[in-house]
């Protein structure tokens, strides 16, 4: 297990310590967002589809995190919401994790257990297309 929360740093159980884990560069966080969100190759370099894909994996969302990406992707994939309502969607949700989570679940890197809850309420919302994997998960 590795941390990069230093109060929970005790139960670091692989590598250093103090290692610097950096974050995707924006060109990169825009790509790995489109292709898992799914969004056709022909689509991808249209503007409107950039700046959106932009929003998304920016500071103000999610911080070029890459696995805050890859959870928003497949959760746009599943046609839950548009690159463009995204950024709204994670805002209310962590909103409401910031007022009650614990000190270990904060993180300079943004919160990416946020965008599991995203999916986890559209989820929810949509229970006349409840598939039992979404249960499961």
């Amino acid at each position: 297990m590795s941390t990069r929360v230093v109060e929970c740093q005790q139960y670091n159980t692989v590598g250093n310590q103090d290692a610097d884990f950096e974050t995707l560069g924006e060109k990169d966080s825009i790509e790995l967002l489109l292709k898992s969100a799914k969004i056709p190759p022909k689509e991808r370099d249209q503007l409107q589809v950039l700046d959106h894909a932009r929003k998304v994996v920016g500071d103000d969302c999610l911080g070029q995190h890459a696995l805050a990406i890859t959870q928003a992707g497949a959760f746009i994939s599943q046609r839950l919401c548009t690159l463009k309502e995204y950024p709204a969607m994670f805002k209310k949700q962590r909103l409401v994790l910031l007022k009650h989570r614990q000190k270990q679940a904060e993180s300079q890197y943004r919160d990416v257990y946020a965008t599991f809850e995203v999916s986890a309420e559209a989820m929810k919302a949509t229970k006349s297309s409840y598939r039992q994997e979404w249960v499961d998960a």
